[in-house]
């Protein structure tokens, strides 16, 4: 005989969609329910909940659940997250950060709580970077300061901090400095004008940001 199972709830009321909740967070081992549990064990949308009972936390709350404490974050602990998503993916892929890049680099919040916040991706990324360049806290003393004349018998060769190669990109929009190559595919690196090997410094005065071929163009012209 075949065996049924209802896979929708018999009601919608406020009570059955928290027990649904807690039957999530119970079949997932978790103490949260996220859009993303809804969407792939939930008998209810999220945009129901979001529709008919105001945002998720809330019923959350209900339900005893606990939410991320990035929904209720302020937007200045919103931009530096952001930033930091920033940093990761100049460091591994020379591009800007996307939508999916929270999740891929593991931030525990959505990009509907930017959306809800700043109105847009875009619009978030603009603010990010205005508070990058603003920020007294984002970056360190250390890592935005020329440093002292060196000797080349003082100097070790170090790679650039992730925050470091931010900040000289930033500097520089984002772009190529020879081709003004920039947004979307376009991977960008951080150069030294004056090559480490032939006594250059990692100061800021001696770094620029250039895409791919036209560092690579340059290393071939070095190395020739």
């Amino acid at each position: 005989m075949v065996s049924f199972q209802i896979d929708f709830l018999e009601n919608y009321n406020e009570e059955s969609v928290i027990e649904e909740l807690k039957r999530i967070a119970q079949s997932t081992g978790k103490q949260t329910v996220t859009k993303e549990d809804l969407e792939t064990h939930g008998r209810v949308s999220y945009s129901f909940i979001q529709k008919n009972f105001g945002p998720l936390r809330k019923i959350l709350e209900k339900a005893n659940l606990s939410h991320s404490r990035f929904t209720k974050a302020e937007k200045p602990e919103l931009l530096k997250m952001l930033c930091e998503l920033w940093e990761k993916t100049l460091a591994a892929e020379g591009r800007r950060p996307e939508r999916k890049d929270l999740k891929k680099y593991g931030f525990p919040v959505s990009p509907d709580v930017y959306y809800v916040r700043f109105g847009s991706w875009k619009k978030a990324l603009m603010e990010a970077y205005a508070f990058a360049s603003e920020s007294n806290e984002y970056f360190s003393e250390d890592e935005t300061k020329i440093p002292a004349k060196e000797t080349i018998q003082d100097k070790k060769r170090e790679n650039l901090s992730i925050r470091k190669r931010f900040f000289v990109m930033k500097r520089d929009n984002f772009s190529c400095r020879l081709c003004n190559a920039s947004g979307h595919g376009v991977k960008l690196e951080v150069d030294h004008i004056i090559p480490f090997a032939k006594g250059g410094t990692d100061s800021l005065g001696n770094l620029q940001t250039l895409c791919f071929a036209c560092n690579r163009g340059k290393r071939d012209s070095l190395e020739r």
